[in-house]
C-alpha cells in the first residue's frame, strides 16, 4: 500500500464527472450516505439515520444522541435523499422509507471509492 493517500482530484480532473455526483460529495450527509451504499444495495431511513450519526458523532469525537439521530432523519428526508435521488445516484421511496443505491457507472463508484479511502486515509474531506 502507498505511502499517500488515494489522488482523487487527479481522478476527478481527468474524468468527465457529473456535476451533481460532485455536489454530492461536498456535503457529509450526502457523501456518507454514498459510502454506506457502496455496501448496502437497500437501507432503510431509520437504519440510514442511526449509521450516518453515529459516523459524523465520531468525526467529532463526542457520543451521538437521540436528537442527532431524530435530527438527521428530517434532514435526509426532506434534503439530501431528494437531493441524492434528483441527481440519480440513489433511489428513495418517501413512503416506504427506504433507499436503494442505484446503479452507479464503473467511473462514479470508482469516485465515491476513492473519495472515503481519501477521507478514511486523512480524516479530512476530498474538496474537488
Amino acid at each position: 500500500m502507498s505511502d499517500d493517500p488515494p489522488d482523487l482530484l487527479g481522478r476527478v480532473l481527468d474524468a468527465d464527472v457529473d456535476e451533481d455526483l460532485l455536489r454530492a460529495l461536498g456535503t457529509r450527509e450526502q457523501r456518507y450516505t454514498l459510502y454506506y451504499l457502496l455496501d448496502h444495495d437497500r437501507v432503510t431511513l431509520s437504519e440510514l439515520a442511526d449509521v450516518l450519526a453515529g459516523w459524523l458523532a465520531t468525526t467529532e469525537s463526542r457520543v451521538t444522541t437521540g436528537a442527532d439521530r431524530s435530527s438527521l432523519r428530517i434532514a435526509l428526508y426532506h434534503n439530501h435523499l431528494p437531493q441524492l435521488a434528483s441527481a440519480g445516484l440513489v433511489d428513495f421511496d418517501a413512503t416506504e422509507l427506504v433507499v436503494d443505491r442505484s446503479s452507479l457507472s464503473a467511473e462514479e463508484r470508482e469516485i465515491v471509492e476513492a473519495a472515503y479511502l481519501s477521507e478514511h486515509w486523512t480524516g479530512e474531506p476530498v474538496t474537488p
